[in-house]
């Protein structure tokens, strides 16, 4: 399709502002000139600039397009900071309600620990002060009672309500017992036989149970059941505190102290506790088990004692070992020599039970026995004709051997 040459269409091209189109500014108004034939533009020039023109209005399309796509997102944008700072708003609000809420559960506990404190503290004078036999009855969960076995006084057929009626007819009738009342009554229903009379008092039923007058009147052939004690494990246990010196039977006063620690009534006192096989006696010999080893002999002290414990040392020394054992008159003490190539070392094997006072007898007896068994294996190792010998003599005890012989150098 061609494009109107005609002078009135060349004139309204030519005042066109084509730069003003491409470049956005207008352009200088310039000096009105005439236009010569030659200034026009030809045919290919204004194919161009429609073309141009084209191009413009196309990215003029795209850029309202995208200039609505930033709209919607920035309405989006909004929208999403709008929700944002709601939801920060109901956090800060929840965040508050948690911390008013930790606040109050603050102020509970420390309520709380203020009354356990006092619950405590009231708790400690309560038991700090004298109970009366009036309190007692209110402390104790039920009332003190004792236990009828009725098998022999022909009263199986008798119903609670009626051996209630002849108890408390036979005590009226007996001076000692005269005032005491029985509060209750209950029958064992697995064995009819067994009745549980109840008292007011602890008194009361230390009344029933020394005075048995009534128990002749109203119940023939009938007994009354001992105490009922309950049997309690105690689980590490200073053997010191309740096993005596030989730590073979209980302490007389164990029961007695044990009772007034717990504030209870303790009758009897036993170890719990298994016979050792480590160690027992046949025919009058000691033995240890096991008895023999492939690759070890054992060394028993060379005296024992009647007690639990025949002896309380021993030695395992290799079978390919020159040794010789130290007769020590201490069960509790096993001494040798072993001989080397180039030294002799006396070893020993001490039992020392754990005592609270460093001057105990029995400890000093102990050192004394490895004392002598050291100095007799030193005069059969040394002779009296040595130089040193007088010195080592008299202080043995004191000081080292200032120059051994050679050979006797690693004792």
């Amino acid at each position: 399709m061609g494009a109107d040459t005609s002078p009135s269409a060349r004139r309204g091209i030519q005042q066109t502002d084509y730069r003003a189109l491409h470049t956005g500014r207008p352009t200088r108004q310039r000096r009105a000139r005439a236009t010569s034939v030659s200034d026009l533009p030809s045919d290919s020039t204004l194919d161009d600039v429609v073309g141009l023109l084209n191009v413009i209005v196309t990215q003029n399309d795209r850029l309202t397009e995208r200039n609505e796509e930033l709209a919607e997102q920035v309405a989006r944008n909004e929208e999403e900071i709008r929700r944002l700072r709601s939801a920060l708003e109901m956090s800060e609000e929840t965040q508050a309600k948690v911390e008013e809420r930790i606040g109050k559960m603050e102020k509970q506990m420390a309520a709380l620990v203020e009354s356990m404190r006092r619950n405590l503290s009231s708790q400690s004078q309560i038991n700090a002060t004298t109970r009366e036999p009036s309190d007692r009855l209110s402390t104790r969960m039920m009332p003190p009672a004792i236990e009828l076995v009725l098998t022999n006084a022909n009263v199986d057929n008798a119903s609670p309500g009626d051996i209630r009626a002849r108890l408390q007819t036979a005590l009226e009738s007996q001076e000692a017992t005269k005032e005491v009342k029985c509060c209750g009554i209950t029958r064992n229903p697995s064995e009819a036989a067994k009745v549980r009379i109840f008292f007011r008092t602890e008194e009361d039923e230390e009344l029933v149970r020394s005075n048995l007058g009534w128990l002749e009147t109203a119940f023939r052939g009938a007994r009354i059941r001992g105490r009922q004690w309950h049997p309690v494990k105690v689980d590490n246990v200073n053997k010191l505190a309740v096993l005596n010196d030989d730590r073979t039977t209980v302490r007389a006063d164990a029961c007695e102290k044990i009772g007034t620690e717990n504030e209870v009534e303790v009758t009897s006192a036993a170890e719990e506790k298994k016979e050792p096989n480590c160690f027992r006696e046949s025919g009058g010999e000691t033995i240890a088990a096991p008895v023999t080893h492939s690759y070890w002999k054992q060394l028993l002290p060379t005296t024992s004692r009647q007690s639990r414990y025949p002896v309380r040392s021993m030695l395992w020394i290799r079978k390919d070992t020159q040794a010789r054992q130290i007769a020590v008159p201490s069960s509790d003490i096993t001494a040798a020599v072993i001989t080397l190539r180039d030294r002799t070392i006396f070893v020993a094997a001490v039992y020392v039970a754990k005592k609270e006072n460093v001057d105990d007898p029995e400890l000093t007896s102990v050192l004394e026995h490895l004392r002598a068994a050291i100095i007799q294996e030193l005069e059969a190792q040394y002779t009296f004709r040595s130089a040193n010998w007088e010195a080592v003599r008299s202080g043995m005890r004191k000081k080292l051997i200032e120059e051994p012989p050679p050979d006797q150098a690693g004792l």
